[in-house]
């Protein structure tokens, strides 16, 4: 099956669309739990550091496809 439709979809190129994927759903997911079970607000900026700091920790993980990605962790240095 060289060559055919299923060895075009899983390139390298694509991992890093499914990891931001995956990383968007997982903080959109952490932070509405917060919000349901700890009472805090929702917050866009909260969200985003969020998943900065998730993206630092999976690629100190050895996630490869997730260091190109441009989302800034919001701790120093990330």
């Amino acid at each position: 099956m060289s060559g055919g439709v299923g060895s075009q979809i899983w390139q390298p190129a694509n991992y890093g669309k499914d990891s931001i994927i995956i990383l968007g759903a997982w903080t959109l997911w952490r932070h509405r739990n917060d919000c349901v079970f700890n009472g805090t607000s929702p917050n866009i900026a909260t969200t985003l550091i969020m998943a900065g700091d998730e993206k630092c920790m999976l690629s100190l993980a050895g996630a490869k496809a997730l260091t190109a990605l441009p989302i800034h962790s919001g701790v120093a240095g990330g």
